[in-house]
């Protein structure tokens, strides 16, 4: 079922792509994952937590500075895509924000 419902997000977007970039690249998969996350609040915090924090999917960090486009990560990949899953009757879902940040551990964000 889940393989199903990815195949057909590569569908659409290799429609989309094909229809609005005139391209005629073939979209693969090359790792699919499927997680369940639930954030835990630290103790005093104002902010909720984010469910998987800021990273790279291209790069390892050395410290918090610098990413290096290495093995063992997936360093050939440019562009990664996130599909959430959620009953199509639940009204409780929240989150699914993504965003960029100008360093891993910066609180500045851009959502997009």
């Amino acid at each position: 079922m889940f393989m199903d419902a990815a195949r057909k997000v590569r569908e659409v977007t290799q429609g989309w792509l094909r229809t609005y970039n005139d391209s005629e690249v073939a979209l693969e998969f090359d790792y699919i994952h499927l997680v369940c996350r639930e954030t835990v609040a630290e103790p005093g915090s104002s902010t909720p937590p984010d469910s998987h924090g800021a990273h790279a999917d291209n790069c390892w960090f050395d410290g918090d500075a610098k990413c290096i486009r290495a093995h063992p990560y997936f360093h050939w990949r440019s562009h990664s895509a996130v599909l959430f899953l959620h009953s199509a009757d639940s009204s409780t879902f929240e989150g699914g924000n993504f965003f960029y940040s100008p360093a891993r551990r910066s609180s500045q964000r851009t959502i997009v």
